[in-house]
């Protein structure tokens, strides 16, 4: 299954945005890069991001719940195994239509950090451009 989806970590520490694999693989690449190391972002309850996922809803919980402990995961939109390609496209056209004004987490293009936005209006937004979506290629 596609899914459009919004992850929200719940507590207010700032952690890393990668598992301990990436994150490792992160300081590894930087140390190749001495004064010039990119800043590895980290998020807290005051971030959302929004992105696509192919599997399953409780794999992709997993996945974050390991990284920030505590989240909210809400899938805004499911699209069916077929239509992967539609979920990427759809995922393009929210980012360039709906996110485009608010400010990222440094280094990263799915993660806001914009306080004029939160999960629900993020999830308005989505929805919005969903229903434009279908009419245009329905």
């Amino acid at each position: 299954m596609g899914i459009i989806y919004l992850i929200k970590p719940k507590k207010e520490q700032y952690k890393y945005i990668y598992n301990k694999t990436d994150l490792e693989k992160r300081i590894q690449k930087n140390k190749l890069r001495p004064g010039n190391e990119r800043v590895i972002p980290k998020a807290n309850f005051k971030n959302i991001k929004f992105g696509r996922f192919k599997g399953s809803k409780d794999s992709l919980y997993n996945r974050y719940k390991i990284i920030f402990d505590d989240i909210e995961l809400r899938t805004v939109i499911n699209f069916s195994d077929n239509d992967w390609e539609k979920t990427k496209d759809f995922q393009k056209r929210v980012k360039k239509r709906c996110f485009r004004n608010y400010r990222k987490l440094i280094n990263t293009y799915e993660w806001l950090d914009d306080k004029r936005l939160n999960i629900d209006i993020a999830e308005k937004l989505i929805f919005a451009e969903y229903k434009q979506y279908i009419q245009e290629f329905n």
